[in-house]
């Protein structure tokens, strides 16, 4: 599977080691898509997106990944906020 470029649903989750309903939660979470092509009923995850989520299987703690920079962003902020003595402030 080295060389491979895109993954059908089940060679994604042989390859992670994980069931369908987890594939598809960090499909979710993670906003992967899926391309589909005409004729053939499968689905096909770019092995980028397939990479990304064993990174994130293998290091959940790490929030830095491609495509994330938002949460990353939010958590230095609220890192930077609790080093200042601040509270999180509430979203109403």
């Amino acid at each position: 599977m080295d060389t491979k470029e895109l993954f059908t649903y089940e060679e994604a989750m042989e390859y992670l080691g994980i069931k369908r309903s987890t594939l598809q939660a960090m499909m979710n979470d993670l906003d992967v898509p899926t391309q589909k092509f005409r004729y053939d009923r499968k689905r096909y995850i770019t092995r980028f997106h397939v990479e990304r989520m064993k990174h994130r299987r293998e290091k959940p703690w790490e929030v830095n990944l491609p495509g994330d920079d938002q949460p990353a962003q939010e958590a230095e902020r609220i890192r930077q906020r609790q080093k200042q003595g601040k509270p999180e402030k509430s979203v109403a």
